[in-house]
């Protein structure tokens, strides 16, 4: 299965029901254009979705390219994997610059076209289009993300670092913030990732 995306909603651990104070999340009254109401249901059950096929191969290819580019990951040499073993939040290098990608995996690349090609799709816009109701969306701007396996001959790539140990929120969900807004995030996988691979856990609910 290549090129999934996975939507998840930052609240997805907050119990979903209408008379609670403590969240907001939008009743449907449209027409669904992408998901099927099989998926919508499982969105509103789960809280996250796994869209197969959600983004044109020769897109995800030359994404995936271009973060190796970035990274300087050469494929067929597994050693070039693991180059990168700075905090690109606490480290810097010699001439006083963040490290543009580490053990946690992300990366420091924004603008590249290739990403730009992804973030505009049609086919992607319709997908979070259905999620939120409305045609009326503007594009949001994150990074690149390139984790090889975890692997005992490169044990710093064992260690994410401070910012990604445990579960990971992206809203602030104290009380004092309540309702929590309803926002969506999501992860596109620009390769086959087996289940056991995955960079992303999401908790059901």
């Amino acid at each position: 299965m290549l090129a999934r995306a996975v939507l998840f909603s930052a609240i997805g651990l907050i119990v979903k029901c209408s008379e609670s104070p403590s969240y907001i999340w939008p009743k449907r009254n449209w027409r669904l254009q992408a998901l099927t109401e099989e998926q919508y249901a499982t969105w509103e059950r789960q809280g996250y979705l796994v869209i197969p096929n959600a983004i044109p191969l020769n897109l995800t290819r030359a994404a995936a390219s271009a973060i190796r580019t970035f990274v300087g990951a050469d494929e067929s040499d597994v050693t070039s994997w693991y180059q990168n073993t700075l905090d690109i939040y606490k480290d810097r290098l010699p001439d006083g610059k963040i490290p543009h990608h580490g053990p946690c995996g992300m990366l420091w690349l924004y603008h590249h076209e290739s990403l730009w090609a992804i973030r505009q799709h049609p086919s992607l816009h319709s997908i979070f289009s259905d999620v939120y109701g409305t045609h009326r969306l503007y594009v949001t701007i994150d990074r690149a993300h390139f984790k090889p396996p975890q692997h005992p001959s490169y044990p710093a790539w064992s260690d994410p670092g401070d910012v990604h140990v445990g579960l990971h929120w992206d809203v602030d969900t104290h009380e004092a913030s309540w309702p929590v807004p309803f926002v969506v995030q999501g992860t596109l996988y620009l390769e086959d990732t087996k289940s056991d691979q995955g960079a992303l856990r999401v908790v059901p609910g």
